[in-house]
């Protein structure tokens, strides 16, 4: 399931600033802890040569709830109508408020695919993928 949001980047990697770039977000049950912000290619540059554009996989239950890590790539701030999302990288940090009601619309869908807190994952695939031998 995904959605796209309009969003106000309020800074980048040059400091403050006032924009509006759409981002996807991307939920895959079977990645059920996660969440992928995806920028959209038209407006934001493929900032790691990779040929694509940027992508944050985000957790899923800050989303919901909001908080974040001293120091972590990623901090969460709901309030009002206006949730703060903050990533950091060794490429910069971007700032950005996304609608609160489009991004809970969303999250209401990846609660009813996967409810928050019944999440699974397996252990063996995932340790198969990281080295590379597949599940």
């Amino acid at each position: 399931m995904n959605a796209t949001l309009l969003v106000r980047i309020i800074e980048d990697a040059n400091g403050p600033t006032f924009g509006l770039d759409r981002v996807t977000l991307d939920y895959d049950p079977g990645d059920p802890l996660a969440v992928l912000l995806t920028f959209d290619p038209q407006t934001c540059p493929d900032i790691d040569g990779d040929g694509e554009p940027p992508a944050w996989r985000l957790d899923r239950g800050l989303l919901a709830e909001g908080g974040g890590i001293p120091g972590a790539d990623l901090a969460v701030e709901r309030s009002g109508e206006w949730v703060t999302v903050t990533l950091a990288s060794p490429e910069g940090r971007c700032k950005m408020r996304l609608p609160r009601a489009g991004l809970d619309r969303f999250l209401a869908d990846t609660f009813d695919a996967v409810p928050l807190g019944d999440e699974a994952l397996d252990i063996d695939a995932l340790i198969g993928a990281l080295v590379g031998g597949g599940s």
